[in-house]
């Protein structure tokens, strides 16, 4: 098992604690969780350690037992007792923190794939586009690829399914991509150019795009959206791309909207951002104050110069263990929005009837000591301690989440703006993509397009009677070209386009250009 720091920001029905009390005793019982469980050590020290089994009275039992037998023997109307055990369970997982969850067997299988980092499939990006499932990306190397599919192709059935044309909902059309243990599919396509074709193609496991890595200008960039089995091993293969006389001179890591994941892949990561041998990294505490640090092993690959780390409000967990421990040390500069604010680990327990429990098991802290939980009762207190950093001895806060030493954000037009263009930026890309042919140029050239950007993004404002500013209108037009390159497969145009209007990343470039990082925070002597 692992570690693993995830946020999941559900609304969960919440349930009356002392109506389902009984039945929540029970669905323990039912699931086979007071045998107890095993807590292994992802962190590389001292072996493993193991929780004390849960004993349960007898006679508390027994009377389980009997509630059991009576309800089914006697209740008045049928039960689904599949029913009323997952109700009871959620019951009892809504009197812990919002991040214990109980995970269902129909979800299991999902939540699994996630979190290994692969998925199997064809390596193919698709859109519902006029009823049609049409292919806006095809993966290098991937099945589609080396079996023909192409961008822009319309799957028009799946070996005897026709999907085409049949008001067939987008996720129920993605279920016939998918193959049983060793199956092919056969699938009749038809091109840009009208012609047909039948391809067969085998879904194999796909990788995860996690991380993701561009050159801005001369800044090193990486984008990591999720930490899974195989983050740290795009980080590594970034970095070697980046990499000159084994030394990044600058580097952006975008953790913005990331909501965390396995533990062990964010200090992985941070032992690539330390030269230095044994600094803490992070550390963790039990219900019995037991304390796990995780400490740096002075191995990098490579150099990393000067860091800017990018956070906002939907940087959780994982995301902001590698904020908190960069700042600590005076690794990186902050830049951004307040984060999430989660500190507090989970472990994940499988249950017999295939479903899951993802239980808090820890907190977490930042080298210095903060704990930035934010508070999810109203009892609870943020902690407002003031900290400083290990080696410049700035003052930093805990606050309920990553506080950052620059603060950048969005206006509140700004964030409507990328909100409503995000709703139909990739289909609206497609459109103009076909209707305008520029799969077929050498040269693309979005100036005859834009008439027609502007109409799009300006469309639902107008609609409602409100002005769009300029600088809204800049971020739309920004987010639409974007897609239409990324869709061309102009992956670097496409985030050249994106870093022109993201307030963000010119802040992070800008202090990165700077001969001191922290020049700006307080007189620095040499």
């Amino acid at each position: 098992m692992q570690y693993n720091c995830s946020t999941y920001m559900n609304n969960r029905v919440k349930f009356s604690y002392h109506t389902w009390l009984p039945l929540l005793i029970a669905s323990f019982t039912a699931f086979g969780m007071l045998v107890g469980y095993r807590l292994a050590d992802t962190g590389g020290h001292n072996g493993s350690r193991f929780i004390q089994s849960f004993d349960a009275e007898v006679s508390q039992i027994g009377r389980i037992e009997e509630l059991l037998r009576l309800i089914d023997a006697r209740y008045v109307d049928e039960i689904d007792e599949e029913l009323l055990l997952d109700a009871a369970t959620n019951a009892i997982i809504n009197e812990l923190d919002p991040h214990s969850v109980y995970i269902t067997p129909d979800a299991i299988a999902s939540v699994k794939e996630t979190m290994s980092g692969y998925y199997k499939g064809i390596g193919i990006e698709t859109i519902l586009f006029r009823d049609t499932l049409r292919v806006t990306k095809v993966m290098d190397e991937s099945p589609a690829a080396l079996s023909g599919l192409e961008f822009g192709d319309a799957i028009i059935s799946s070996n005897d399914s026709i999907l085409a044309g049949q008001n067939m909902p987008i996720k129920k059309q993605w279920s016939f991509l998918k193959a049983q243990q060793d199956e092919v599919l056969n699938l009749k396509v038809l091109h840009l150019d009208k012609s047909e074709e039948l391809i067969e193609v085998k879904p194999e496991n796909i990788l995860y795009p996690n991380v993701e890595y561009y050159w801005i200008d001369k800044i090193a960039y990486i984008k990591i959206s999720k930490f899974s089995d195989n983050t740290y091993e795009g980080l590594v293969k970034a970095l070697e791309f980046f990499q000159k006389n084994l030394i990044i001179n600058e580097l952006i890591i975008d953790l913005r909207d990331n909501p965390g994941g396995y533990l062990p892949e964010a200090t992985k990561i941070l032992n690539q951002l330390f030269v230095e041998d044994k600094r803490l990294l992070v550390f963790t505490k039990d219900r019995n104050d037991r304390k796990s640090e995780f400490n740096t092993t002075g191995r990098p690959f490579y150099k990393v110069d000067k860091l800017a780390v990018l956070i906002n409000e939907n940087s959780a967990s994982a995301s902001e263990i590698i904020a908190g421990a960069v700042q600590d040390w005076d690794k990186a500069i902050i830049v951004g929005e307040q984060s999430y604010g989660k500190g507090l680990v989970q472990e994940q327990y499988d249950l017999s009837n295939g479903g899951a429990l993802r239980l808090t098991i820890g907190r977490y802290f930042t080298p210095t000591g903060r704990y930035i939980q934010t508070p999810f009762d109203s009892d609870k207190k943020v902690d407002s301690s003031e900290y400083s950093t290990m080696l410049l001895n700035r003052p930093i806060i805990a606050q309920g989440g990553i506080t950052p030493d620059i603060l950048v954000n969005w206006s509140e037009e700004q964030k409507e703006t990328r909100k409503i263009v995000q709703q139909s930026v990739v289909s609206k890309a497609f459109e103009l993509i076909l209707a305008n042919q520029l799969f077929a140029v050498d040269s693309v050239n979005l100036d005859i397009l834009q008439d027609d950007i502007n109409e799009f993004i300006v469309r639902p404002f107008s609609e409602n009677n409100i002005e769009i500013s300029k600088s809204s209108l800049e971020i739309g037009e920004a987010m639409l070209k974007s897609e239409i390159y990324q869709q061309l497969g102009m992956s670097t145009k496409a985030i050249e386009i994106i870093a022109s209007t993201d307030v963000f990343i010119q802040q992070a470039t800008q202090s990165l250009q700077k001969e001191n990082i922290f020049a700006d925070f307080f007189e620095i002597e040499n």
